[in-house]
């Protein structure tokens, strides 16, 4: 941009007595809003900053607490115990609390992959390892 160029876009004239001093108040507005318009920047770049790193925390403390106030919580455990004369998986799971299961059946097949089993076929006197669960509500 040539100097006349400059001084059209400033509003000065080539004729003006005073072609210099004007230029240079104008130059120097100009650096001041520049300064302005960047301390505004940065200001709100600042900002934004801060709630981006607010943000995750506040949002954490909504759903941590929407999580404590679930109503019931079961804690699943394993246990012994020995088969007797006449019994059957389906009377072992309703004995020992297979209520943490969808159904009876999804409770007898973890007891036979837990126990090594190829089928349902239970043995009076052995032992199994039966999954259950506590009735420990978390209020």
């Amino acid at each position: 941009m040539n100097p006349r160029e400059i001084n059209r876009n400033l509003g000065l004239s080539n004729k003006s007595p005073d072609l210099n001093g004007k230029r240079k108040i104008k130059m120097r507005e100009c650096g001041r809003s520049k300064r302005k318009r960047q301390q505004q920047n940065r200001l709100l770049s600042a900002l934004a900053l801060c709630l981006v790193a607010v943000l995750p925390f506040t949002m954490n403390v909504f759903f941590s607490h929407a999580k404590t106030e679930s109503t019931d919580m079961a804690f699943k455990y394993y246990k012994s115990v020995l088969v007797r004369e006449g019994d059957t998986l389906w009377d072992i799971v309703y004995q020992n609390g297979g209520v943490g299961y969808q159904t009876a059946e999804v409770c007898i097949q973890e007891i036979i992959k837990v126990n090594g089993m190829h089928n349902d076929r239970i043995t009076a006197g052995s032992y199994l390892v039966v999954p259950c669960y506590t009735d420990i509500s978390a209020h």
